[in-house]
């Protein structure tokens, strides 16, 4: 039971990491790296192994639901009765899909050579620069 609670905790984090600014660096609480980048195959491997099972752990339960319902195992007022349950199928594909597009996002993020410079200022006064003659 507390492995089932500390993994939801931890992918809560993780996705919250892959998601946030701050979830380049490491924070100040953490000693001897703190301010340091996070490694992108630390955040980037975790996730798309992550992505990867409940994808596939949800589209194959969605594939033994359809085949049970076909067999006529299982029926459709047991469907209604046990929404919640069926509904359960799709939340795994659903986060396993969501996980999987930050994961990507974060990869291209932190990608080498993609560190953010400004745009580079106008050269010359432009039509719509304050004193500037047609």
């Amino acid at each position: 039971m507390r492995c089932i609670c500390s993994s939801r905790c931890l992918a809560g984090l993780l996705v919250l990491g892959l998601a946030q600014r701050r979830g380049q660096q490491f924070p100040r609480w953490v000693p001897g790296l703190r301010g340091r980048a996070v490694p992108r195959l630390l955040a980037v491997v975790p996730a798309g192994i992550a992505a990867l099972t409940l994808v596939t752990y949800g589209v194959l339960s969605v594939a033994v639901f359809l085949g049970q319902l076909r067999s006529g195992e299982v029926r459709w007022p047991d469907v209604r009765e046990g929404w919640a349950t069926t509904a359960t199928l799709l939340v795994f594909l659903g986060w396993g899909v969501a996980l999987a597009v930050t994961t990507i996002g974060y990869a291209l993020a932190t990608r080498p050579g993609t560190e953010k410079t400004p745009p580079p200022a106008p050269q010359g006064p432009g039509p719509f620069t304050i004193g500037a003659r047609p």
